[in-house]
């Protein structure tokens, strides 16, 4: 019989995790075991309306202790109350059983991006034994990393439950791989030059963790033989001083990488909503599309 044998946690999985959440590993995992019980709730009480999924979420908002009490009673009473004559219209809303073989494509699909998204962060890894890194590197991981796993992927699985051809779910990566590497993009220029307030965390975790992105490889790349060295002696200095910060910064923008970074997103942003008129006709969801892929690149957090 085959078997699935977990030999040690994803270390890096939960540094990179724990650095934008500000969780230890012990509470992510308390945090996840948390949310796979509601999950098995919801489906063992074949809650699938979307006024009654909402409701419960509403309630782990405001009241988590009232639905974790609930559900360890098995008592959906506590949090949802009976229909009325009010929300029996609301059938339009109920989600659409799936059958069997679309079951099994959304399943394939999600194995099939988080085998991408593994890929990708194995990737990362061994890039920072190499001592040359290129631009189409960091857009390989970038792409695997995080465009699947942001948007392709739940944009797919959102499709083919709702009947998408595979026409149609070839397009959704017309729109998801570009914008997705964008938003890596800003996220990393945000990382560097973000505003703690705004972000919540510390703005210094890419530079001390030595990361390979396309600000620094294209600061390589441009500067001088001076500006080189000294990045290169920067990048990665785990007890680095706000001073030697601001003078990563200085040579990462002085070099025109922080610029390019800039330019690059934006048109990848424009390349994916050039895909938007072919994934839907609908003006309203077309504007939700478009308004994402703005988003972006102009999100300060």
């Amino acid at each position: 019989e085959d078997k699935i044998v977990r030999h040690s946690e994803s270390i890096s999985f939960f540094e990179d995790l724990g650095r934008n959440t500000g969780m230890s590993q012990t509470e992510i995992s308390e945090n996840l075991e948390e949310k796979k019980k509601i999950l098995i709730w919801l489906i063992k009480n074949n809650i699938r309306e979307l006024n009654n999924f909402g409701r419960v979420m509403n309630v782990y908002y405001k009241d988590k202790a009232l639905l974790m009490s609930a559900i360890n009673k098995n008592d959906r009473k506590l949090v949802l109350p009976e229909t009325t004559a009010a929300n029996k219209d609301d059938k339009k809303l109920i989600l659409p059983k799936q059958n069997e073989k679309a079951k099994h494509k959304v399943i394939q699909e999600l194995i099939d991006f988080m085998i991408k998204t593994a890929y990708g962060e194995n990737l990362d890894v061994d890039l920072a034994y190499r001592e040359k890194v290129k631009e189409k590197d960091i857009t390989i991981i970038n792409t695997l990393k995080t465009a699947y796993y942001t948007l392709v992927g739940p944009l797919k699985m959102g499709g083919i439950s709702g009947g998408a051809s595979n026409r149609q779910l070839k397009i959704f990566e017309g729109y998801g791989i570009p914008v997705g590497i964008a938003f890596q993009l800003q996220d990393d220029i945000l990382g560097m030059f973000g505003s703690v307030e705004k972000l919540g965390k510390p703005v210094d975790s890419d530079i001390k963790e030595g990361k390979n992105t396309l600000l620094y490889t294209q600061a390589l790349k441009r500067g001088n033989l001076r500006q080189r060295k000294r990045l290169m002696s920067l990048w990665g200095k785990k007890d680095i001083t706000p001073t030697e910060i601001e003078e990563a910064r200085k040579i990462i923008k002085n070099t025109g990488s922080l610029e390019y970074s800039q330019k690059l997103a934006k048109k990848l942003v424009e390349k994916g909503k050039k895909a938007v008129p072919q994934i839907t006709k609908d003006k309203n969801l077309q504007e939700v599309f478009l308004s994402l892929a703005d988003f972006v690149v102009e999100r300060e957090k």
